[in-house]
């Protein structure tokens, strides 16, 4: 504002002050009257002395010298001649008079709108100067807030009108690795499968592609190995079924309905406990799965969007509260000082009261809200005017004592620059502070609420482009964001470029995001390091586009997930999955492709299709109680049983074999890690008697009638939740509630199924043959390793599966 008042003119920097001449006009009658007339030209003019009745008088016209107007009329005129004008005859006194008011009024009043609208500082400066507090705190929040309308909903309908144009979604991600990390990749794989087959990884990608229509949405995958596309997805939905194609494998859909992905995703994600669902596939239907451009303007419009911050903005703006106006308020951020207006609002404990009720009564009749909530399906209309009945009603019983003191942060042009919101129990303190400042090429952030604070200066160099720093601090922790050469690409998209390092007092250089974007699309690149060492740039890559080559069609026919019978009639005899696995092994540089397909493919499908069960029902039954495993000295409870079994423990026959050869799974086919936190069988066993391990330590866990018994292990640092902690054992009886095998053999399983499956011969001793257990030991980890097999009259009755490694 200083800067304002400096360039207006130095006779007068308070008001208006009207060009002065050295020579004094001679006082005449005719010119007493033309200077009045210019003065007024509304005066009547004066009766004349033999006048019989005195006209009527008019108003008292506003007199600028009480309250000038916030510039100065420029003199247009080298003493008294026009510039450039031509001499002319010389004009009556009253002529010149009347010429001169209705020029005076024309260019005044011209000039004056032309000024006055064009520029924000002006209207400002004269709302600050000559309104009082109240109407100029009222001026700025109705200016704000519809400033704030208009550029919200410009760039919502921008945004509608680009997602209309521009369907589809792109989304890639890469990592590329550097000679260390592809020697670190090779000795990982080389601790991890038995193989002596050299990898050749430099980089490895994912992208995605997709878009919604009005019934339907869908995308594709891309799985990219070494530059070469190895796998491809495709996934379509409607408001029923999702369908999947793997084109490598099969080119037949799978399909699962949406009560499907709802049982999964709370198996896989163990919502079950947190929420009721995870998805409400009850409550789908197009509106509520497929997002599209259409649908979200229908819940809510651009000029609705406008309308709310104009409706919600006169509230405050008319709300009665003790306005202070406060000029030149330096404010400091990172050593630099910016100036703005301060206005503080400060609302007692009944006109807090009073604004909040006022806002509530207008959302509850908001139907823009309220049609939000309904099409979005978060409530029905009557939900939400109940709720709003609700909040209302409790807060009309409530009583306000606390003040309330809110501080804007005013621009010379009337903007918003920041806030300050008080706390009611020390008026030094803040709950919320937050600005932005701008001088010259210099921007300056902070923020700062519970806590946590954000502050940094940015400075403009070459061609729109900021460097600078800014500090994130959390209670005594800090990081330090170092921002390089940061530039707006694409202000509608928000795409940019720069770079961006991250320190903090122990590590200089945590990392560097890079930006970078070419105008249609984005891409975010950072350096994977470890102790000073490179070894891999991962990055990920968003644009949008028309999406003409991508068709959404739902297949016709399809292979239901949830029948028992879909894998054998998807995968067939295995070759062409063999075939896909085989393009992988050929894009990372493996020599013997087909072997390692093939052996690629029997691990994964435990050397026979996972889901075969044995033909035979005639299952035995439970071993006795002194058959089970004792952990600990405490001999774990085993289901009531009346069959007469043999002491099997004491006929153990023992076999060393390669046991990676079967892979195990659970659930009809997924895939078992031990030293994993597998909650799909944690959940299943009771963990309430001692739920926590711990550090180091381990512990055993059944289920209700001990059918399934897991070994927990806390290898962490600090006791930790039971249900937290990694699988190293797990024991399986009969009636267990998960189908848990050991490639193709399970309870129930034959002798000859199991030496089958680890290419062994198992010849129990004569006198045992009825009852007994075949332990294998693996010879890959040195016997660290080990499974279990209880076998009662030709049948798997139990196992126990155990890793010590």
């Amino acid at each position: 504002m200083d800067d304002f008042k400096n360039n207006l003119p130095e006779s007068d920097h308070t008001g208006f002050a009207p060009p002065q001449n050295d020579a004094t006009p001679t006082s005449t009658p005719a010119n007493d009257a033309a200077a009045a007339s210019a003065a007024n030209p509304f005066q009547q003019p004066a009766p004349s002395a033999d006048a019989t009745t005195t006209p009527p008088q008019p108003e008292t016209p506003p007199s600028f010298s009480q309250t000038p107007p916030p510039f100065q009329q420029p003199d247009f005129s080298l003493n008294g001649q026009i510039v450039g004008a031509k001499s002319k005859k010389k004009m009556k006194g009253w002529k010149i008079a009347v010429i001169s008011v209705v020029s005076a009024v024309v260019v005044l009043g011209a000039g004056t709108g032309i000024a006055y609208a064009a520029s924000d500082t002006v209207k400002n400066f004269a709302k600050m100067n000559f309104s009082s507090e109240s109407d100029y705190y009222q001026w700025v929040i109705e200016k704000n807030t519809k400033d704030w309308g208009r550029s919200v909903s410009d760039r919502y309908d921008s945004s509608l009108s680009r997602s209309k144009e521009e369907p589809q979604s792109n989304l890639s991600m890469n990592i590329t690795l550097s000679e260390e990390g592809q020697k670190k990749l090779q000795e990982e794989l080389n601790s991890d499968v038995d193989t002596d087959e050299t990898i050749t990884l430099t980089s490895a990608a994912i992208a995605f592609s997709g878009k919604a229509e009005a019934d339907k949405m869908g995308g594709t995958v891309t799985i990219t190995l070494n530059g070469e596309d190895v796998l491809e997805g495709n996934v379509v939905a409607d408001v029923n079924n999702v369908y999947l194609q793997i084109p490598s494998v099969s080119d037949q859909y799978l399909s699962m309905t949406w009560q499907d992905v709802e049982t999964i995703t709370e198996e896989e994600t163990d919502l079950s406990d947190e929420f009721d669902s995870s998805i409400d596939s009850s409550a789908l239907n197009s509106s509520s799965l497929f997002l599209t451009p259409e649908v979200l303007e229908d819940r809510i419009s651009p000029s609705d969007l406008n309308s709310m911050f104009q409706r919600y903005g006169e509230i405050i703006a008319d709300s009665d509260a003790t306005i202070a106006l406060l000029k030149n308020q330096e404010l400091n951020i990172a050593d630099t000082t910016f100036s703005y207006t301060a206005l503080e609002a400060t609302y007692q404990g009944d006109e807090l009261k009073t604004v909040v009720k006022e806002l509530l009564e207008e959302v509850k009749e908001d139907s823009t809200i309220s049609h939000y909530f309904a099409a979005s399906d978060l409530m029905t209309e009557d939900e939400f005017q109940s709720n709003l009945q609700e909040a209302l009603d409790n807060w009309n019983d409530t009583t306000v004592t606390e003040s309330a003191t809110v501080t804007l942060y005013v621009d010379p042009t009337g903007t918003i620059r920041g806030c300050r919101i008080a706390d009611p129990d020390d008026a030094d303190s803040s709950l919320l502070e937050c600005y932005a400042g701008k001088d010259g090429k210099q921007i300056g952030v902070y923020f700062d609420v519970n806590g946590l604070n954000v502050s940094g200066v940015l400075s403009e160099g070459s061609k729109d482009t900021y460097s600078g720093t800014i500090t994130v601090a959390l209670e005594e922790n800090s990081v330090l964001l170092d921002l390089e050469d940061f530039k707006i690409v694409d202000d509608k998209r928000g795409y940019c470029s720069g770079s961006l390092t991250a320190s903090t007092e122990d590590e200089p250089n945590l990392f560097t995001l890079s930006l970078d974007s070419d105008g249609k699309s984005q891409t975010f690149s950072v350096d994977w390091a470890v102790g000073g060492t490179n070894y891999a740039t991962i990055s990920c890559t968003l644009s949008t586009d028309k999406g003409d080559d991508l068709a959404l069609n739902i297949p016709s026919d399809s292979l239901d997930l949830s029948d028992d019978a879909t894998k054998d009639a998807y995968f067939g005899d295995g070759t062409q999955t063999k075939d896909c696995l085989k393009k992988i092994a050929t894009a990372l540089g493996i020599q013997d492709a087909d072997n390692f397909a093939d052996s690629i493919y029997d691990e994964i499908n435990g050397g026979d299709d996972l889901n075969t069960q044995s033909s035979d029902s005639d299952i035995a039954t439970l071993p006795a109680d002194s058959d089970r495993p004792v952990e600990d000295g405490v001999e774990t409870e085993v289901p009531t049983d009346t069959t007469d079994t043999t002491d099997s423990s004491d006929n153990e026959q023992r076999i060393d074999a390669d046991l990676s050869i079967a892979a195990i799974t659970y659930n009809g086919g997924k895939l078992f890690r031990f030293y994993e936190n597998n909650m799909d069988l944690i959940k299943l066993v009771d963990c309430s008697v001692d739920p926590t391990i711990e550090s180091q330590d381990y512990n055993w866990y059944s289920n209700s009638d001990a059918t399934l018994t897991l070994g927990l292990e806390n290898m962490s640092t600090s006791p930790t939740d039971a249900q937290a902690c990694n699988i190293f054992e797990v024991e399986v009886y009969e009636g267990s509630p998960s189908d848990i095998r050991v490639g193709v053999v399970g309870i129930g399983s034959s002798v000859a199924d199991l030496e089958a499956q680890f290419n062994v011969d198992i010849v129990p001793e004569a006198e045992t043959a009825s009852s007994y257990v075949v332990s294998i030991y693996d010879t890959v980890s040195n016997g660290q390793k080990a499974y279990s097999f209880y076998i009662e009259n030709g049948k798997v009755t139990a196992f126990d599966l155990v890793d010590y490694s």
